[in-house]
């Protein structure tokens, strides 16, 4: 199956009006179609700032997915992605309270284009359809722990997976009829499959231009379990390929005049 195959548009079923209660508070405007904290913490477990990426790996990697999956839906505009930017998502509004700030995580069926935040009440009550933590010694705890929890019960997000470094494996969950997380079954590989976009998510060692060696970081595959590129990726491909093809016709070309030239040396001898 071809990348461009699976760039299909996402069937409506999987909005996030449809996965959510419809359930909410009056100082929701009633005529937009909220559906979002159909369960509230008793106790305020998301006023603190998730703190910044821990280290170079971090910050590189997390542009790593970014710079794929821009690629990938060059030609959506229905897909919003991004990265380290707060979702905020207070049944009041307020702006301080209730918010976290995805490594990285996707949005299907909304414009696409740059946003301060991700402010819920803003956006329809769209939340991430896909997020992916990558954990850290400070952040550990918590990818497992609350922000789990606030992504399976107050933002309903269908897909969560955790890179752990330490171990460099992938753990996901996807929410299931009940509205509970299950976990997500690795293949052999240990990739996990994401329904929400259609992709395998790996582990594979990544040449990063800052470090001085490879090293292992999760990366998308399609379907049939081919890499997915970055925009600069790609590009340096094509050139490589069109080099390729010069390179053969250049050298096909260079045959064929010897070819002519030793038949011209056949008849020229012959007369």
């Amino acid at each position: 199956m071809s990348i461009s195959a699976l760039r299909q548009p996402f069937s409506p079923e999987v909005s996030r009006e449809n996965l959510v209660s419809k359930n909410f508070p009056a100082t929701v405007k009633p005529q937009s179609k909220w559906a979002l904290l159909d369960t509230l913490f008793d106790e305020d477990l998301t006023n603190e700032e998730d703190p910044p990426l821990e280290s170079d790996w971090h910050v590189a990697s997390m542009v790593l997915l970014l710079e794929i999956m821009e690629e990938f839906f060059k030609d959506r505009t229905d897909v919003y992605i991004s990265g380290n930017t707060a979702v905020r998502f207070d049944p009041s509004r307020k702006k301080n309270r209730n918010f976290r700030g995805p490594d990285f995580y996707v949005i299907k069926n909304v414009p696409k284009g740059f946003r301060d935040a991700w402010i819920t009440w803003e956006e329809n009550a769209f939340t991430p359809d896909l997020v992916v933590e990558l954990a850290s010694t400070s952040t550990v705890d918590v990818d497992f722990g609350v922000k789990k929890d606030i992504y399976e019960r107050m933002l309903k997000t269908p897909e969560y997976v955790i890179y752990n470094p330490f171990l460099q494996e992938l753990l996901g969950w996807r929410l299931t009829g009940s509205k509970h997380y299950k976990p997500i079954k690795p293949n052999e590989n240990g990739w996990l499959w994401c329904d929400e976009i259609g992709l395998w998510l790996g582990v594979i060692e990544h040449d990063f231009p800052r470090a001085v060696s490879p090293v292992k970081t999760p990366r998308f595959f399609d379907k049939n379990g081919q890499l997915l590129l970055t925009r600069s990726e790609a590009e340096a491909q094509r050139a490589l390929m069109a080099e390729k093809r010069a390179e053969t016709e250049a050298q096909a070309r260079s045959k064929a005049e010897a070819e002519v030239a030793r038949l011209r040396a056949i008849i020229k001898a012959s007369k």
